[in-house]
């Protein structure tokens, strides 16, 4: 399985996932937009680093994707500390909106560890066997002894 294939396609999801929770933390009352607008702007970079990433799989794309991943992950964790501390102090915020907020969070985790580069073989599989060297001349050697 291509993790980066699928952290690109869960990213172009999670782009509008985001936008769906900030107009639900903010409906009938929106806050000043310093406050949500970086969410805005990580749900532009997860679909436009989601698009690159399955567009052409290259290091530079998939550089853009986990950066992508990981300015949401900073964005919903100031997300997910002011709702709880908004719900702490003040009017309690519905479970739901506290539990997509951390399924997002967690997802982002997940997204950004997906997004990683990595051209190792896996673990579990053997390590290719090493090609033995060649003799040429059918086995005889080619080095001379000192003594002729």
């Amino acid at each position: 399985m291509n993790y980066r294939i699928w952290s690109a396609r869960a990213a172009v999801c999670f782009g509008p996932l985001v936008v769906a929770q900030v107009v639900a933390r903010n409906w009938g009352a929106w806050e000043p937009w310093a406050y949500w607008v970086d969410d805005m702007v990580a749900a532009a970079l997860l679909i436009a680093g989601g698009a690159f990433a399955m567009a052409a799989d290259t290091t530079t794309n998939s550089r853009a994707l986990t950066g992508a991943w990981g300015f949401t992950l900073a964005t919903l964790w100031v997300s997910m500390i002011r709702m709880m501390e908004t719900t702490a102090i003040e009017a309690p915020t519905p479970i739901w909106l506290i539990t997509l907020t951390l399924i997002l969070f967690l997802g982002s985790i997940a997204g950004g560890v997906g997004s990683l580069p990595s051209k190792r073989v896996a673990a579990i599989s053997k390590p290719a066997a090493r090609p033995k060297p060649r003799s040429s001349g059918g086995g005889k050697s080619r080095s001379r002894s000192k003594a002729s």
